[in-house]
């Protein structure tokens, strides 16, 4: 009995040791990746290997692999090695790969809805808070874009955003009469729209051809964020940038994938795919801009000397008055530039808004520019409401 009893309690022990000694990816495996015989590879499409983006692809691919015992991954072929720009929403399409990075900008005639967001641009003023609603209106009001989704045999879970646009400039900029005149590269039609109501003229160049045109004084600046001052090397040609309502980029879809092999995965893949999303928006947007913005204007500063100036006080008036209009504008911009429906522009404009309002308050009050309160609020927001929505939970 002594022996037997012995023998009981080295089993124990045993199996505990062997327990607390798996990895952790074994332990957290889903019971129903159990029924998956057969390992998922999807073909990722990948940007340059020092692209922002890798601040959440890593950890992304990382997770999905451990949440399913190393039964789910994306291989990476980076830079555009398979399809670039305009070619991408084509190769998602047509299946050429399953996934990739995507700007739906390069799309307008094929995502004339999706890109109604993109001319909401100038009340994209804060990074969490446009990730945050343009995840929301994606997923949760998905309705508004499905049709033209299923026609371009895709799926959107959300985009990741850079930092706030400044005006970049060679001299000080001090008052209106300083912008009359000025030649600024670069910008939307929303933007181009802003910095005209403020006397200046726009020229269409894009960052790296503006890097060009400002050290030859073609242009005397241009719009874009701090961060380019070390990818653009903005930094050598320009001592100032502006503080103006000036929006942010929030379009790029870190990973898109293409329908028709999405729906043939199991519900479990899909499921792990959805569920991990924020960590793609939260990494990217906080990590790759926000958090690695900051040593980049810290080291212009005191290498070059480099000045942020805040907004002119007499630029004031023209600025509320160019966006006591603005909404109006972006729903007719959607009306006769996008072919849309007036109903559904509207719709799809005030429910952003509506959103963006609520991010806002969140990203001041509760995130506050930390990614794991990010994730943990865009799950709860957006994409458990969504896993529900699509039967996946």
């Amino acid at each position: 009995m002594k022996k037997k009893g012995m023998f009981l309690v080295t089993a124990v022990l045993l199996g505990i040791t062997l327990l607390l000694s798996a990895p952790i990816s074994t332990l957290a495996v889903d019971r129903e990746w159990q029924d998956v015989k057969k390992p998922i590879v999807g073909v990722y499409n990948a940007p340059y290997k020092n692209h922002a983006a890798w601040f959440g692809l890593n950890p992304y691919f990382k997770k999905i692999e451990e949440d399913s015992g190393g039964m789910l991954k994306l291989k990476e072929y980076p830079g555009g090695s398979l399809y670039t720009g305009a070619a991408i929403l084509k190769g998602l399409k047509e299946g050429g790969v399953d996934a990739s990075i995507m700007i739906p900008t390069f799309h307008p005639a094929e995502l004339p809805r999706t890109n109604v967001l993109s001319d909401c641009i100038l009340k994209m003023q804060e990074t969490v808070a446009s990730a945050g609603a343009v995840a929301e209106v994606l997923n949760v009001y998905k309705e508004f874009f499905e049709e033209e989704w299923k026609q371009n045999n895709i799926y959107m879970f959300g985009t990741y955003a850079m930092t706030p646009y400044y005006l970049f400039s060679k001299k000080s900029i001090n008052g209106l009469a300083d912008l009359k005149g000025f030649k600024t590269a670069f910008g939307t039609a929303a933007q181009m729209g802003l910095v005209t109501s403020l006397g200046m003229i726009t020229v269409q160049m894009n960052p790296l051809e503006a890097y060009e045109g400002i050290s030859r004084g073609i242009v005397d600046g241009n719009i874009g964020a701090l961060a380019w001052l070390k990818m653009f090397n903005y930094k050598d040609v320009c001592s100032y940038a502006v503080k103006m309502p000036l929006g942010l980029f929030c379009y790029s879809v870190p990973i898109a994938f293409n329908r028709t092999w999405f729906d043939s995965l199991p519900k479990i893949a899909q499921k792990t795919l959805i569920k991990n999303y924020p960590i793609l928006v939260s990494r990217i947007s906080i990590e790759g801009f926000i958090e690695d913005e900051k040593p980049i204007v810290e080291a212009a500063v005191k290498e070059k000397g480099f000045k942020i100036l805040e907004t002119p006080t007499d630029c004031k008036p023209p600025l509320d008055k160019y966006f006591a209009t603005y909404d109006k504008s972006i729903i007719e911009l959607g009306i006769k530039n996008r072919n849309l429906d007036s109903k559904k522009v509207t719709e799809i404009v005030n429910t952003y808004m509506t959103l963006t309002d609520k991010w806002d308050k969140l990203s001041d009050n509760t995130i506050k520019d930390n990614k794991d309160a990010f994730e943990k609020k865009l799950y709860q927001d957006v994409y458990a409401p969504l896993l529900k929505k699509m039967g996946l939970e």
